[in-house]
C-alpha cells in the first residue's frame, strides 16, 4: 500500500524575506543573491551561536522552525543535501595547518569542516538517533535526499524526516561556480518536515520524484515530462503551477509559472527552495504543482506536489 507523504513543517532562510511567509507575493526579482538572516539571539542561545558558522547558523533555524511549524521535537531521521558543505571551515581549518605548521590546532574549524556537520548538529540538537545522512554531489544533491526519505518512508521505516538542502556563498564557493560557468550565483537553506501523517496545516502532498538523464531538447524534454505525468494520471493541462529553474513557458504550457532562481540566484540545492515555493503555492491556492530543475549536462529532476 502506497503512503501519502505531506510536508507539515517548512523554514526558508533566503536572498528574500521568506522565514515563516506564507505567500510568494511579496518576492522580488533579484540581481545579487545573499541570504536575509534572522537576528540569531531569537532562535540561538548566544554561547552555542558563538561556535557555530554562518552555514550552521543558517540551516540550524531554518530547520527549527520547520520543526516548530510541524509540531515535531525529535525528528525520526535526518537528510540533508548540500554540494559545497561547510567549504569556508575548511579552509579555515587548513589554513591554520599551513600558519601553526602542523602543530597546535584550533578545535573548531576542524569539528565543523565536514560536508555532514550540519545534519550532526541538528541530530545533536534534536535528539535523533535514526539515519543521518548526507548526499553531496555535483548537483541534484537535495532531490536524492528527498528520494531516499520517501523511500524509507514508504517501506515504513521512519513515519518523519527532517529534510535539508543548503548551501552558502563564500569566496571560496563563489571561485568554484565561476568555473563551473555558474551565473546568478545564490545561497539559500531550507528544510522540511515530511510525515505520514497528515495536519490540517499541512503544505502540500509529494506525489511523486523522478529523474530524466541527458535529454537532447525541447521535445525530449516534452516527452519526458508527459511520460512523468502520465504515471500519476495527468496532463500537462492538469499542472496548476510550474516551478522551474529556467523559463520554459515557450515549450510548456501552463496556467501559471514560477523561474524560482530569479528569487534565490544559482547554487547547487536550489531546488530546496524552488519544492518551497511549490508547497507554498499548492497550500495558498490548491492543485498539482510540478517542480523542475535541470543540471549542467541537460539531465533534469521532476517532483510532482498536491493537495
Amino acid at each position: 500500500m502506497t503512503k501519502d507523504i505531506y510536508i507539515t513543517g517548512l523554514g526558508m532562510i533566503s536572498p528574500q524575506q521568506s522565514l515563516r511567509v506564507t505567500s510568494i507575493d511579496k518576492f522580488e526579482k533579484l540581481e545579487t543573491f545573499h541570504c536575509l538572516e534572522p537576528d540569531y539571539k531569537d532562535f540561538i542561545p548566544p554561547s552555542k551561536a558563538r561556535r557555530m558558522s554562518r552555514i550552521l547558523k543558517i540551516s540550524y533555524v531554518s530547520a527549527k522552525v520547520a520543526l516548530e511549524e510541524a509540531g515535531l521535537e525529535n525528528p525520526q531521521m535526518i537528510n540533508v543535501g548540500t554540494s559545497m558543505g561547510c567549504l569556508k571551515d575548511t579552509t579555515l581549518f587548513l589554513q591554520d595547518i599551513i600558519d601553526s605548521k602542523e602543530t597546535v590546532l584550533k578545535p573548531t574549524p576542524f569539528i565543523n569542516s565536514t560536508h555532514n556537520t550540519i545534519a550532526g548538529l541538528l541530530a545533536i540538537t534534536y535528539q535523533s538517533k535514526g539515519q543521518n545522512f548526507t548526499f553531496s554531489h555535483t548537483e541534484f544533491n537535495f532531490e536524492h535526499a528527498l528520494l531516499d526519505s520517501m523511500i524509507r518512508m514508504q517501506e515504513g521505516e521512519v513515519s518523519n524526516v527532517l529534510l535539508g538542502g543548503v548551501d552558502e556563498l563564500t569566496e571560496e564557493t563563489s571561485l568554484i561556480k565561476s568555473k563551473m560557468l555558474m551565473e546568478n550565483q545564490g545561497e539559500g537553506s531550507t528544510f522540511f518536515v515530511l510525515s505520514t501523517k497528515e495536519t490540517n496545516q499541512y503544505y502540500a502532498r509529494i506525489k511523486a520524484i523522478s529523474f530524466a538523464y541527458e535529454l537532447d531538447g525541447e521535445s525530449d524534454l516534452n516527452q519526458a515530462i508527459n511520460e512523468f505525468l502520465r504515471e500519476e494520471s495527468l496532463k500537462i493541462d492538469n499542472l496548476d503551477v510550474l516551478v522551474s529553474d529556467v523559463d520554459l513557458s515557450s515549450s510548456l504550457a501552463t496556467k501559471k509559472q514560477i523561474v524560482y532562481k530569479k528569487f534565490c540566484g544559482d547554487y547547487m540545492t536550489a531546488a530546496s527552495f524552488g519544492m518551497g515555493l511549490a508547497a507554498l503555492e499548492v497550500k495558498s491556492n490548491g492543485g498539482n504543482a510540478l517542480l523542475i530543475n535541470k543540471n549542467k549536462n541537460h539531465s533534469f529532476s521532476f517532483v510532482l506536489l498536491g493537495r
